[in-house]
């Protein structure tokens, strides 16, 4: 898997790269998309993680930080709500792989590729709490 690199477009909005591998003869991904955080601290706390895609190939300093790979498009909005001590976490996402690859077989491993990834997500979350600590 090609790394997640983050970095600052705007000076409060984060952008990140993210990659993927795969065995030849289809070519590397590289999807970088904007990200905005909202907390609700209210009770019944929730929060919203908004994911734009976003083209860097305009500005040679992003492009250079940019891992090499077909540029696909990624948008997301995702809400996560603590309900009783538990995480409901739901997500509206749309994603075109970039390429040859017609969406129209990318699009249904979605669902299933999402949920092979969460655990991904999880163990990074715990590693950089780690590290940070």
């Amino acid at each position: 898997m090609i790394p997640i690199n983050p970095y600052h477009l705007l000076s409060a909005t984060p952008a990140w790269t993210m990659g993927y591998s795969f065995t030849p003869p289809v070519s590397d991904r590289v999807f970088t998309v904007l990200i905005a955080c909202i907390l609700e601290e209210q009770p019944g706390k929730q929060g919203f993680v908004i994911s734009l895609p976003l083209d860097v190939s305009a500005d040679q300093d992003l492009k250079e930080k940019e891992p090499r790979g077909v540029r696909g498009h990624y948008v997301s909005v995702e809400r996560v709500k603590e309900i009783d001590g538990k995480v409901e976490w739901i997500m509206a996402t749309r994603s075109s792989p970039g390429g040859l690859i017609p969406t129209f077989l990318s699009e249904p491993a979605m669902p299933s590729k999402i949920s092979e990834d969460v655990p991904h997500v999880v163990e990074w979350i715990k590693a950089r709490r780690a590290s940070s600590s």
